[in-house]
């Protein structure tokens, strides 16, 4: 499965794409490493989501294609409770990709990998436990990022990751918001344990460092 899935690598602008099968196993993935199991398990469960609601208002309906400032997601179903899921660069080639996708369907479709879990030996991700609850007066990510004395820094922050780690800089800031949220109180001096945060889901050294430059010489 993963030489059919290495086919569509020829797609201008892909990052990477993986299998998701319901309720939660990821039969395949050829994204980098930074996309860890658990990151695309959730990813896998809300693109899911919508498909099915989009399915329910148009029974035809083949992919989803979500356009992102920063990214662009296609999802297709391609086998009972199994979506093949890509992800690229804002200027992904979205007709050469839903092309491979139509091409490379049969061999995904035929392949023994893709039969219900019960029927294969497949590793199944556990389901992430529940974060731990923030106080009612605490602010949410999104608040954080769009206003208040911290959003110019937080974006910087996020701006600067995207010119590191492009399409998915933003799932990954959000995620290290969310975490830093739960330790800390938002404060400008809690700042770099936020960082460090973001510099450990960066897998390649080189950008790390090159990310925390960025960060030190942003006025």
């Amino acid at each position: 499965m993963e030489s059919i899935l290495n086919e569509l690598a020829s797609v201008q602008g892909l990052t990477g794409a993986f299998i998701y099968q319901s309720p939660g196993t990821i039969l395949q993935n050829i994204l980098p490493p930074v996309f860890k199991p658990a990151r695309l398990l959730s990813m896998g469960k809300a693109l899911v989501k919508i498909h099915g609601a989009g399915a329910l208002n148009f029974p035809d309906l083949s992919d989803v294609i979500l356009n992102f400032d920063e990214s662009t997601v296609i999802t297709r179903s391609i086998a009972e409770k199994t979506w093949l899921i890509i992800l690229g660069e804002p200027d992904l080639n979205v007709n050469m990709a839903t092309l491979s996708m139509n091409l490379l369907l049969d061999d995904l479709k035929t392949s023994h990998e893709l039969a219900p879990s019960e029927e294969r030996a497949a590793t199944t991700i556990p389901e992430v436990s529940a974060p731990i609850a923030k106080a009612p007066s605490q602010p949410s990510p999104k608040e954080l990022m769009e206003r208040g004395p911290l959003a110019p820094d937080l974006q910087a922050m996020q701006g600067a990751l995207a010119k590191i780690m492009g399409p998915m800089a933003k799932i990954i800031f959000s995620e290290c918001l969310e975490k830093w949220l739960q330790r800390h109180a938002p404060s400008r001096e809690k700042l770099p344990d936020l960082t460090n945060l973001v510099v450990r889901e960066i897998a390649d050294p080189d950008k790390a460092a090159k990310y925390q430059q960025m960060l030190v010489s942003t006025p």
